[in-house]
């Protein structure tokens, strides 16, 4: 190990990098504190593409052997603790080497590799029913010539409350990963299998739109239905038809510009407020990954008035779970219970004074707040919110909160002082027609697959036969060394890209056969002569003729090599 170079290091990331230990001064004899390992804090990697020799400051050399040593050390923040239980005598500790050998070289004589370590494959997503997930894989190619040209399928299950994915190869029904839960994005949280690694990203939980779809009108291209004024965060932030509204809604028939936020406590209006409030911090549990409505209507619905008075009153929406990813399909729409925080509590849903800080001054008065309710009875129609409605006390019949405290604003409407509000303003509530949209984010699910497939080594006899004419033999000349020989007994040179069933005669000038080199296998493209004749002695100096003879692809070649030997020592006499 001493006389090793240290590749890579792989640590999790735990902000350790560094680890300084106890450790003996071999020149000095005395115990000093000196560092013992060198973390990055970058993760754990699996896998590592090497191009050099690290010794030597080289590229590789095909038909050289490489020895590598892969050791795991582990750290101890308490292992200097006084009275710690399981303080240890130091504070890392590491494993013995597990020694890998690798030996560079070229695809076999007649094969092609498609693919480099590295690559990324084109994945198809597909998904049974609703809308596709907006997760992604991308298999990334580990080992180019492991690939077997099969198409393989990620899945998903739910099983335990957990999603968990499987691989499968499609062209053998074997699965050759089962229940891994990894949706990181970083590689080093993934296994391979064939040769690929499959790297998933898991949608993040959020709202991915907020549209209006329809005004009073009738329906209409969505238009951007909430407030993203000075990049606040909020997604979609420039409404495609309408440009120049400068991440605000476009205006309805009556001039009002209607856009979701959540009600005023003086906190602003970012996206990360938004979303602390409407989603109680966060919790997408509760949305994703449904998509929702709220639509005016000339019927309107009931509400429960729950944060001032405890009252039934009518309200002019209607608010909808519209399923996962079907806007267009209303057979999985289930009607939902508004529940009211009536501001300026008089039992009426309308313009509550408070002026949003939407925009500066006092002219952007937003409406009452308006709390999602899912009903307990989740059957698709409207006869859950039909229930909670006969039951007559608000509560009854009510099931899990979805979204809390959202209210519509109407930008630049009308001051909120002026002596005749709501009167001044240009439109007190959207018109009956209008739908506001809230599109979430589609997490993996089991409706949803991905398939990709990779393209096999190629072999051909053709292909092979052209390549008869890459085989040589190395280093040529041979001069005294080979800088691959370990000690001055062990001389040899190496011929390369030999296809399987070739056999090797050398010759010297006279045409006297020297050796014969057993005939190749298809374990290896290389085969090494020992500067040996048949008879175990070395060679004298001097050009030798290599007729390598390949009957199973009808072709033959033929190398000259110069040697040149040192001067010959007999160990014996």
């Amino acid at each position: 190990m001493s006389a090793g170079v240290r590749v890579a290091t792989f640590d999790i990331v735990d902000n350790i990098t560094v680890i300084v230990a106890p450790a003996l001064d071999a020149k000095t004899g005395v115990i000093v504190t000196a560092p013992v390992q060198f973390g990055n804090d970058k993760g754990i990697q699996r896998t590592i593409e090497i191009t050099q020799d690290y010794i030597k400051q080289q590229p590789l050399v095909n038909g050289q052997v490489y020895y590598y040593a892969v050791t795991a050390y582990s750290y101890d923040p308490q292992w200097n603790t006084p009275g710690s239980l399981f303080a240890a005598p130091f504070p890392s500790l590491e494993s013995a080497p597990l020694v890998i050998t690798a030996e560079p070289t070229a695809p076999s004589p007649g094969s092609r590799i498609f693919g480099a370590f590295g690559d990324t494959l084109v994945t198809t997503h597909d998904v049974a029913s609703g809308a596709k997930s907006d997760g992604i894989v991308y298999p990334i190619v580990v080992q180019p010539d492991k690939l077997t040209g099969h198409t393989y399928s990620i899945t998903f299950d739910t099983a335990g409350g957990k999603v968990t994915w499987s691989l499968t190869d499609k062209n053998t029904g074997n699965v050759l990963l089962s229940k891994q839960t990894a949706q990181t994005g970083n590689p080093s949280d993934f296994l391979s299998a064939d040769g690929v690694m499959p790297v998933l990203i898991g949608a993040p939980n959020g709202f991915k739109d907020f549209e209006e779809v329809a005004n009073a009108n009738g329906p209409h291209a969505s238009t951007y239905g909430a407030f993203a004024f000075n990049s606040s965060g909020f997604p979609d932030e420039v409404d495609a038809n309408n440009p120049d509204a400068s991440g605000g809604p476009t205006p309805d028939p009556a001039g009002g510009k209607w856009g979701i936020e959540t009600g005023e406590t003086g906190s602003g209006f970012s996206y990360s407020n938004f979303l602390s409030r409407v989603e109680r911090n966060d919790d997408f549990t509760r949305t994703v990954p449904y998509d929702f409505e709220l639509r005016f209507t000339a019927a309107g619905g009931e509400a429960f008035t729950a944060f001032t008075d405890s009252k039934m009153i009518h309200v002019p929406f209607e608010l909808w779970n519209i399923g996962i990813g079907t806007p267009n399909d209303p057979s999985d729409d289930v009607r939902l219970i508004p529940w009211i925080n009536d501001v300026n509590g008089d039992d009426v849903f309308n313009l509550d004074g408070v002026d949003h800080s939407i925009s500066g001054g006092d002219n952007d008065p937003e409406t009452d707040w308006i709390y999602w309710e899912n009903p307990t009875d989740m059957t698709p129609g409207h006869s859950g919110y039909d229930a909670w409605v006969a039951a007559g006390d608000g509560t009854t019949g009510v099931g899990k909160e979805v979204m809390a405290r959202m209210v519509l604003v109407n930008w630049n409407g009308g001051s909120v002082s002026a002596t005749n509000f709501p009167n001044n303003v240009n439109e007190q509530l959207p018109a009956a027609g209008t739908v506001f949209r809230i599109l979430t984010t589609k997490p993996n699910r089991i409706a949803d697959s991905y398939t990709y497939t990779t393209t096999a080594p190629s072999y051909s006899v053709a292909t092979a036969q052209a390549d008869v004419n890459k085989i040589n033999v190395f280093p040529n000349p041979y001069y005294g060394m080979n800088t691959s020989e370990t000690n001055r007994l062990n001389k040899w040179v190496r011929f390369s890209h030999l296809p399987p069933g070739a056999t090797i005669r050398i010759f010297n000038l006279a045409g006297i056969l020297v050796n014969t080199l057993p005939t190749t296998d298809a374990t290896s493209t290389f085969e090494d002569w020992n500067l040996r004749n048949s008879n175990g002695l070395p060679v004298a100096s001097g050009i030798y003729i290599a007729y390598v003879d390949i009957p199973s692809l009808g072709k033959t070649k033929i190398l000259k090599l110069a040697i040149v030997q040192e001067e010959q020592i007999l160990p014996t006499y």
